[in-house]
């Protein structure tokens, strides 16, 4: 989604780790130990829309999610 192409070097959470902190909005990706997601919209709720790409039982999902416990991060930086 934000590369173009699939690269294994984003496959661990430790990789986006480097990339600056950033305020939640559409492109950031949210990072905890085991998982990350990219947000697509800040919802007024403090929740945000997410493209889910390893959403539990090898299914990508987009949906609702929450930030608690999730760092963002900028990947554009």
């Amino acid at each position: 989604k934000l590369f173009g192409s699939a690269d294994r070097r984003w496959w661990h959470t430790s990789a986006w780790r480097k990339f600056p902190r950033a305020a939640p909005a559409a492109g950031m990706v949210a990072v905890n130990s085991r998982h990350i997601f990219v947000i697509d919209k800040v919802l007024p709720n403090g929740m945000v829309m997410a493209y889910d790409y390893n959403s539990g039982g090898n299914a990508s999902r987009y949906h609702m999610r929450s930030l608690a416990g999730y760092e963002v991060r900028n990947p554009r930086s």
